[in-house]
């Protein structure tokens, strides 16, 4: 009997490692292993996964992403460490040299497609880059570098102080507005707002730091009719800005702590508009004309603009709004209104839904 249970103990053993050899025996295998000189700082795929590219320090290395077989490698020689590293368009990669230059690699063959050495730019300054339609866009201490990615020729360049400390707080130092022909920068500096044709490095429009709407947070951009316009705001002004001429269409000062939201009610009888949701008011702009179209006293028609329905060819909308409950502190209403889309006049209202377990604030749980 002894045996027996000798046996079947040694038994279930045998079947528990053969069991588990064959789980661990479905899971993926390792394909290939690669080695390089250095320590990865970057890889990438390409085209699907067909390759692989790797940047270990200053050496460069491209591989078959199937077989992992290499098909070329390089050294980057005066390999700039603080310099740009950047992959462009899965065709060309941008490294720094010490030599003050940037060298583009072609990524299928690793021959140098050009380098070039620009003035008065050290490359251990670089800080970012932004890629344009019409170039790559390169942030240095002190100055932003637009070259032609095809031959690495300046374009412009513009003399820009970032802003202190926003790189600390990971906001970005520039924006690109790069959209169909508009083809915008705006700069957040120690000097305040910039916008740029990002083409020619024209300045188009500037904003003095101690100017009012100078906060790049507070920038929101907004599309109507295929061109744009910028809409900018803090605690007692708000303001838009014609982005395509470089010209503020208006500015008001209101007293707001922040924008709630805010939604485009686009094609509207042939119109544009903005419906702005603030603390206790609305405002509707015109987006065409840029003029505000109306706004409403505090408490007449209070929430957050979420939905929307154009009535009777645009001369009325449905509105759907979130509101806090002033009663309580949890709870959220979601009212219907129905107004009139050039006056604001509200036609009807109705409380349609009621939860009392959704925040005061920051709609997202109801």
């Amino acid at each position: 009997m002894k045996s027996i249970l000798i046996f079947v103990l040694f038994f279930i053993c045998v079947m528990f490692v053969a069991l588990h050899g064959a789980v661990a025996g479905s899971n993926p295998h390792n394909v290939f292993t690669i080695e390089t000189k250095n320590d990865v700082s970057s890889h990438y795929f390409i085209d699907n996964g067909k390759y692989f590219f790797v940047r270990a320090d200053d050496n460069l290395h491209f591989f078959d992403g199937e077989g992992g077989q290499q098909i070329w490698t390089s050294e980057v020689p005066d390999f700039e460490k603080m310099g740009m590293h950047v992959l462009w368009g899965e065709k060309k990669y941008l490294v720094s040299t010490e030599n003050e230059e940037i060298m583009c690699y072609d990524v299928y063959t690793g021959k140098v497609s050009w380098k070039q050495k620009y003035e008065d730019i050290d490359q251990d300054d670089y800080l970012g880059y932004d890629e344009l339609k019409d170039g790559l866009m390169i942030q240095y201490k002190g100055m932003v570098l637009f070259i032609n990615v095809e031959t690495g020729k300046e374009l412009w360049r513009h003399e820009f102080k970032p802003e202190s400390g926003r790189q600390d707080k990971g906001m970005y130092t520039f924006s690109s507005t790069d959209w169909d022909s508009n083809n915008r920068i705006l700069l957040s500096s120690n000097d305040g707002l910039v916008l740029l044709d990002a083409k020619s490095g024209k300045e188009l429009w500037k904003k003095e730091k101690d100017a009012d709407l100078t906060t790049e947070e507070n920038v929101e951009a907004i599309e109507h009719y295929g061109t744009k316009v910028l809409l900018m705001y803090d605690n007692d002004m708000i303001g838009f800005l014609d982005m395509k001429n470089g010209k503020e269409l208006w500015t008001k000062k209101t007293k707001i702590s922040d924008i709630e939201g805010y939604l485009t009610l686009k094609n509207v009888a042939g119109t544009d508009y903005l419906l702005l949701s603030f603390e206790d008011t609305q405002m509707m702009v015109n987006l065409t004309s840029g003029a505000i179209a109306w706004e409403t006293k505090p408490d007449q028609l209070v929430g957050l603009l979420t939905k929307y329905k154009v009535l009777d060819g645009g001369k009325n909308i449905l509105c759907y709004f979130k509101q806090k409950n002033a009663e309580k502190e949890d709870g959220t209403y979601l009212i219907l209104y129905k107004l009139e889309t050039k006056t604001g006049k509200i036609i009807y209202k109705e409380k349609i839904a009621f939860t009392d377990w959704a925040p005061r604030t920051g709609f997202l749980n109801f």
